[in-house]
């Protein structure tokens, strides 16, 4: 494992530097099922509209039943009891990951994550698709309004700037197919990408 060495930024605070090659981690433990949490580091999209297109793949890929990866993982082929796509962004880098369970082996499930992304990187995805993330992403987005947790996700989105989010809603409905598929081939390449692998055994 390459272990990140600090660096100074111009605000005074350290963060890890980012490698630049794929890292993978692998462990074993006394435990049923196996586990995997893989993605990428993603150099923040300040001031771009990369942030939105990578929500919206997030969730067209990993958020709810109706995604890419619980249908196949979880419906069509039966590997996996739980998968989820996420991207949390925040000052200096992002993190796009996808995190699931399944039965050892099983390498299919473990590749599938990376096959739905090459699918992304090689033709956008359909408007159906496009629109039902954004709708949830928006719907959710209003949700989070009526609880404490919005501070939190403030501070992570908006990092002082209110216009973000503000803005939010607006720059989601507004995210076209292309602009996914371009923040994939941009952002979700071989050396940004991370793998942790927890499998059964001593």
């Amino acid at each position: 494992m390459i272990e990140p060495q600090p660096v100074e930024v111009s605000n005074g605070c350290p963060f890890p530097a980012v490698p630049d090659e794929p890292v993978r981690v692998e462990t074993r433990s006394d435990i049923s099922q196996a586990y995997m949490l893989a993605g990428y580091v993603v150099p923040r999209p300040a001031g771009t509209r990369d942030l939105y297109a990578l929500d919206v793949l997030s969730t067209l890929l990993g958020e709810g039943r109706s995604s890419r990866l619980h249908r196949r993982l979880t419906e069509e082929l039966g590997l996996c009891p739980d998968v989820r796509t996420s991207y949390f962004d925040m000052k200096h880098l992002g993190l796009f990951y996808t995190d699931l369970s399944f039965e050892d082996p099983a390498t299919r499930a473990s590749e599938e994550p990376s096959a739905q992304l090459e699918r992304v990187r090689q033709a956008p995805p359909s408007e159906k698709e496009i629109e039902k993330a954004k709708k949830m992403l928006v719907s959710g987005f209003a949700f989070s309004n009526e609880r404490a947790s919005l501070i939190a996700d403030l501070a992570h989105r908006i990092h002082s700037r209110l216009e973000d989010a503000l803005a939010y809603i607006e720059c989601i409905r507004s995210v076209a197919a292309e602009e996914v598929v371009s923040a994939a081939r941009k952002y979700l390449v071989g050396e940004n990408y991370r793998e942790v692998r927890m499998r059964p055994g001593a």
